[in-house]
């Protein structure tokens, strides 16, 4: 069974790189939206959470490098919670 990619073609250097950025970020603690001073001005668009592409960038080490990656330690456990009607 084929194992389904995030970023296909990226290597596991540039995933690693990529994955210290969003690290970088997440320990920021913010993100600007938007900014003016003087004459110039930017926004930043947020399409995707910084949580999600960190889980997208592990996922993809852990198909490059399960054996620095395993996968217990890259996928965020998820719990089903029954509800009753």
């Amino acid at each position: 069974m084929a194992a389904f990619r995030h970023f296909p073609g990226k290597p596991q250097a540039w995933l690693e790189t990529e994955l210290d950025k969003v690290l970088a970020d997440l320990a920021a603690g913010k993100t600007v939206q938007s900014y003016t001073a003087g004459d110039s001005s930017g926004s930043e668009l947020v399409s995707i959470s910084i949580m999600r592409r960190k889980e997208m960038i592990l996922s993809d080490l852990n198909k490059i490098a399960p054996d620095t990656y395993p996968r217990a330690t890259t996928q965020p456990a998820r719990i089903t919670r029954p509800s009753y009607l």
